[in-house]
């Protein structure tokens, strides 16, 4: 557990996979008390495609209930990171449990049941660091410019941080690639398919970026993530862009080289990653 840089834009966060995933839906407790045949795209991954409730009164509170597992069996996980995305909440409460659902505590941050939140897209930091099972969410109220509207939430990430280049880097372009598949037709016309990945999307993030001064320490952390080979959060620029969040692998292989003659300064690696979609 360790505390993040939450405010620079070019501190990207390398993390584990989303501790709620399809698993939960399949084998666990995901529920909502609303519309709750909406809820795989909270984990599709794209943020624009939200569920949203049916109540439109701030007199009517949603709780979602989510836990975590691999397979079917219930799963204790350390997080540090959460991160709602696409939200219209004014109010809300967010808390866990380390014994089924016996207790609850509030996550570390995200208690506004008193005072109001005014970010549609919030990323939090929970230095300490905590250690549960379940997920529980209340929310109570929508913002003040739209009261009385219905609740809604584009996605949920809970995650342990792996590890945050203190260099920065450089020289980041997206290369998203489509869902698409064309067809040539007997007339020599095309016909053109497009493959959803989400309900409103199809395309899956990718980019390529330089990370200069990359010390011994970060880059045993970032080949201990490749070598491993499983899929991975990747926050690009959680200072300016918390709701960019991505489950990806690294595309292709990759080296590294001492920054310069000294070589105590680091290493220079180029990184190409690749969005695998669901959550």
């Amino acid at each position: 557990m360790s505390t993040l840089i939450m405010t620079a834009e070019g501190h990207p966060i390398f993390a584990s996979r989303n501790w709620i995933n399809q698993d939960s839906i399949d084998y666990g407790t995901f529920t909502v008390t609303e519309m709750d045949t909406l809820i795989d795209r909270l984990i599709d991954g794209d943020r624009f495609s939200y569920w949203q409730g049916t109540s439109e009164s701030d007199a009517v509170t949603v709780t979602m209930n989510f836990d975590f597992r691999k397979g079917a069996v219930l799963q204790l996980r350390d997080f540090d990171l959460v991160i709602l995305q696409n939200i219209n909440w004014k109010n809300f409460l967010v808390e866990y449990s380390a014994d089924n659902g016996a207790s609850w505590a509030t996550v570390t941050g995200l208690d506004y049941s008193v005072t109001n939140n005014t970010a549609t897209d919030i990323i939090t930091n929970i230095a300490a660091g905590l250690n549960g099972h379940m997920f529980r969410i209340n929310i109570y109220s929508t913002f003040a410019s739209t009261p009385n509207a219905a609740k809604k939430m584009g996605g949920l990430i809970v995650c342990q941080s792996a590890i945050q280049l203190g260099g920065g880097f450089l020289d980041y372009k997206v290369k998203n690639r489509e869902n698409i598949r064309e067809n040539v037709l007997a007339d020599g016309s095309l016909s053109r398919e497009i493959i959803q990945r989400s309900a409103t999307s199809y395309e899956f993030f990718g980019a390529s970026f330089d990370c200069p001064i990359v010390t011994t320490a970060e880059l045993a952390l970032l080949r201990t993530i490749k070598r491993e080979g499983y899929p991975f959060i990747l926050i690009p620029e959680p200072g300016v862009a918390p709701y960019d969040a991505y489950l990806c692998h690294f595309d292709g292989a990759w080296g590294h080289a001492y920054e310069n003659a000294v070589r105590s300064v680091g290493y220079a690696v180029p990184m190409k990653v690749k969005e695998v979609g669901t959550h």
